[in-house]
């Protein structure tokens, strides 16, 4: 009988204690690049205006905060310094290949865990035309965790159309060209991978913090 009482009890907490778990740590780290050379891309694809609108639940990155604050810097969604920076040799190697130029490289820490898929990370980058409020990179980061990282990436590169060689096949949106990347790509902890269109690319790394503390 006592055995019986135990197990019932048991079952009435377990599910409580796999409910208050806390979500799991994770260091993300994305950086964006375009190929210089999109001369054949621009002849044989098609690219349309971008209509879009970005979901209303958006999060914004916060920017790092000065050294002599006394806030701690590991917080949710707070930039880190490039000193942090998972792919710096990648970035430093991008930069010295004239066929491309970073155009965005951040890194932040973030809680992932189902309930991520709610949360849209707002990214920008580049250039800023200031007269439409554009920014050269723009778009969303969405990571949930289930039994991989599904890692999203809903990204638009807008370019000024007279800067381009070949406008045959391009929509000008007043006076800017815009390419659509949008992909999902599971993932694992410690995994860089690549998202890429031919006029840009998108690397990502997640890396699990064990203490964030």
């Amino acid at each position: 009988m006592k055995r019986i009482i135990v197990a019932l009890l048991f079952s009435l907490f377990l599910p409580t204690v796999f409910a208050t778990e806390p979500p799991q740590w994770y260091q993300v780290e994305v950086l964006v690049f375009q190929h210089t050379n999109m001369d054949e891309a621009l002849k044989n694809e098609h690219w349309p205006a971008v209509e879009r609108q970005q979901p209303d639940n958006l999060v914004q990155l916060m920017p790092a905060e000065d050294s002599n604050e006394e806030t701690p810097l590991a917080l949710p969604y707070r930039i880190l310094p490039s000193t942090q920076w998972l792919m710096s040799n990648t970035h430093h190697i991008l930069e010295n290949k004239d066929e491309y130029q970073v155009l965005l490289h951040k890194a932040w820490l973030q809680p992932i865990d189902e309930s991520s898929a709610k949360s849209f990370l707002h990214l920008t980058g580049g250039d800023q035309y200031d007269e439409q409020n554009t920014w050269e990179v723009d778009g969303t980061l969405n990571i949930v965790k289930k039994h991989y990282l599904d890692t999203s990436v809903d990204l638009v590169l807008s370019l000024p159309v007279s800067g381009l060689s070949d406008t045959t096949n391009i929509v000008d949106k007043k006076g800017l060209a815009q390419f659509t990347l949008k992909q999902t790509q599971r993932m694992r902890s410690k995994e860089l991978h690549y998202f890429d269109n031919p006029f840009f690319g998108v690397l990502v790394e997640v890396v699990r913090v064990k203490d964030e503390s």
